[in-house]
C-alpha cells in the first residue's frame, strides 16, 4: 500500500551563534516554518510580528525579539566584560551579509547613545555608539573630568576607517569602518552579485535634548521642538558624511527619541517602557509570494516572485520601516522541498530571457522618507 504524504510539514530550525563583533559577517537563522504542501510548491518562512495591537502587546514583543538568543543583539556599555575597560570602549558594530536564512539583529540600552544603521540589499551595518566617551566626557561629581570625550576617535575615525579597540570576550575587533564595506561583492557596493543596483538606506537613531527646567525649576522634562537634538552638531557631522559616503542612497532618515528619566523606566504604568532603548532589525529572504499581473509564464499565467523583506523597528513605534525586492539568486530559498523545484528555480534565475525573472527589482519601501 503506498504511503500517504503529509499536507504539512513542520520544521524548526535554531542556530545559536556568539555575540555579535565588528567581523561577524553571518547568516544566522532564527526559529523558521515551512510549509510543505501535496503540490511542493515553493516553502514560505513566517515573518514574526506582534500578534495584538496594543502598546503592551508590540512592548513586550519587541522585548522579545530584541533579546532572544537567537537575535545579534550588540554589546553595550553595561556588558560586564566591558568593566574593566571605560575608556577603550567607546562604540561597536555589527556588519551582516545577507543569504538564504533568516537573520535578526538588535541594538538594546540606548538611553543617550546613537546607532547608525546603513541596509542594502546586500546586507546591514549596525552599531552603538555609546554617549559616553563617544559624544560627552564622563565627569565625577565635583564636574571634573574623568574621560575626555571620542567622538574624534570612536565616530570620526572609527566609524568611518574602523577601530583597534577589541572585544574583551572574544579579542575581535568591535568597530569595522563603513568606507571599506563599499568595494565590489561587499554589502555597500553600488552594484549587487547579480549587477543590479544595489541602493543604500540609513538611519540615525539619537536623543533629543530634554535638559531644560521649567520656570518653576521643575525637573527636566523632553523639550517641544522637534529638531533639537541632544548632539545636534556631532549628528549633523553623522549625516553630512554619510551622504557623501554613500551617492546611491535611498536615503538618509534621523530617528528621534526621547531619553527616559529614571522614574518613567520605572513607572509599571507605562506599557511601552519594555520596548524603549531598542532597535529590532529582521531580514527574511523568503518574506512573501509577490504576484506580478502584468508579467505572464510561459504558460500565460501572472509571474509569482519570490521577495526578500527587511524590516527596522524603533523603540516605542509599532510600524517598522520596510522594504521588500524580488530575491537574488543567492537569496532564493527553497525550504523542505525535492530537487525538482530546486533545480527548477535556480534554472530559472540562470534564464536569461526569463519574463519572471525580476532579480533585485523593488516592490515595496516604507518609512524610509
Amino acid at each position: 500500500m503506498r504511503r500517504l504524504r503529509p499536507y504539512l510539514f513542520l520544521v524548526t530550525t535554531v542556530w545559536r551563534l556568539g555575540l555579535a563583533n565588528s567581523q561577524n559577517v553571518s547568516t544566522d537563522t532564527s526559529p523558521l516554518s515551512y510549509e510543505s504542501p501535496w503540490n511542493e510548491h515553493l516553502s514560505k518562512r513566517i515573518f514574526p510580528f506582534p500578534n495584538e495591537n496594543t502598546p503592551g502587546a508590540y512592548a513586550q514583543w519587541m522585548a522579545t525579539e530584541a533579546t532572544k538568543a537567537t537575535t545579534h543583539r550588540l554589546r553595550d556599555a553595561n556588558d560586564p566584560d566591558f568593566e574593566d575597560y571605560p575608556v577603550d570602549i567607546g562604540s561597536t558594530s555589527a556588519v551582516h551579509v545577507f543569504g538564504r536564512e533568516v537573520l535578526t539583529a538588535s541594538v538594546t540600552g540606548l538611553s543617550g547613545c546613537t546607532s547608525v544603521i546603513v541596509v542594502s540589499k546586500r546586507g546591514v551595518y549596525i552599531s552603538h555608539l555609546f554617549e559616553v566617551p563617544s559624544f560627552k566626557a564622563e565627569k565625577d561629581d565635583q564636574g571634573r573630568v574623568i574621560t575626555e570625550e571620542s567622538f574624534d576617535k570612536d565616530v570620526k575615525h572609527d566609524l568611518i576607517k574602523g577601530g583597534t579597540s577589541k572585544d574583551p570576550h572574544t579579542g575581535k575587533l568591535l568597530m569595522t569602518g563603513l568606507a571599506g564595506l563599499r568595494s565590489l561583492g561587499l554589502p555597500f557596493h553600488e552594484k549587487t552579485a547579480d549587477g543590479d543596483e544595489n541602493p543604500v538606506w540609513i538611519f540615525i537613531v539619537t536623543p533629543r535634548n530634554y535638559r531644560r527646567t521649567f520656570e518653576d525649576h521643575g525637573p527636566p522634562r523632553p523639550m517641544q521642538q522637534p529638531n533639537d537634538l541632544e548632539y545636534s552638531d556631532k549628528v549633523e557631522w553623522i549625516y553630512r558624511t554619510m551622504v557623501d559616503l554613500f551617492p546611491a542612497k535611498k536615503g538618509c532618515k534621523i530617528i528621534q527619541y526621547e531619553r527616559r528619566l529614571p522614574q518613567e523606566l520605572d513607572d509599571p504604568n507605562d506599557p511601552r517602557r519594555a520596548a524603549y532603548g531598542k532597535i529590532l532589525f529582521q531580514y527574511d529572504p523568503y518574506a512573501k509570494d509577490v504576484t506580478v499581473s502584468e508579467r505572464r509564464d510561459e504558460n500565460g499565467r501572472p509571474c509569482k516572485v519570490q521577495a526578500a523583506e527587511i524590516r527596522l523597528w524603533f523603540m516605542e513605534s509599532p510600524n517598522p520601516a520596510k522594504a521588500n525586492w524580488a530575491a537574488e539568486l543567492d537569496q532564493r530559498t527553497f525550504g523542505k522541498q525535492t530537487v525538482f523545484p530546486r533545480r527548477w528555480l535556480w534554472g530559472r534565475g540562470q534564464k536569461k530571457k526569463d519574463v519572471c525573472d525580476m532579480t533585485g527589482k523593488i516592490f515595496e519601501e516604507v518609512g524610509f522618507d
